[in-house]
């Protein structure tokens, strides 16, 4: 019985319907990559790990990893105090491993890294009004 009725609905699939679902998705992936393309071109490639997934990236390297500090940690020694690290999709994550160059990042770009409100409540009602809360003009 279920088989017939699957089999049924199969049979009303046309080229159509499969080009009106396909298509989209290519589009889609498509605009992704030549994104991905132009972003890299237009700054200064890093070095960093390979990317053994195009969906995962490192990141389900990173989970399965018995301390994650410790990869972070030969991945500096390897490609130096700021690195690439593949992400989900594609993306990428720069990482930067020294504290001077996260102080300035964090000095010269007050407003950019701002946390959304669920969270700044969140430390508020856990932390208090401190360092982790603070942000911008609000220090």
């Amino acid at each position: 019985m279920m088989m017939e009725a699957l089999t049924k609905r199969l049979n009303h699939l046309s080229l159509q319907n499969v080009a009106l679902f396909v298509l989209p998705l290519s589009v889609a992936l498509i605009f992704v990559r030549l994104a991905s393309a132009r972003r890299r071109r237009r700054t200064t490639r890093l070095k960093g790990p390979p990317s053994k997934s195009y969906i995962f990236g490192v990141t389900k390297d990173l989970f399965s990893a018995p301390d994650v500090g410790v990869v972070y940690e030969d991945w500096e020694k390897e490609y130096g105090a700021v690195f690439a690290m593949p992400a989900a999709l594609g993306s990428q994550i720069v990482v930067l491993c020294d504290p001077k160059a996260v102080a300035h990042m964090y000095a010269k770009d007050t407003f950019t890294y701002q946390q959304i409100p669920a969270a700044r409540i969140f430390l508020e009602a856990y932390f208090g009004r401190n360092v982790l809360w603070a942000e911008a003009e609000t220090h």
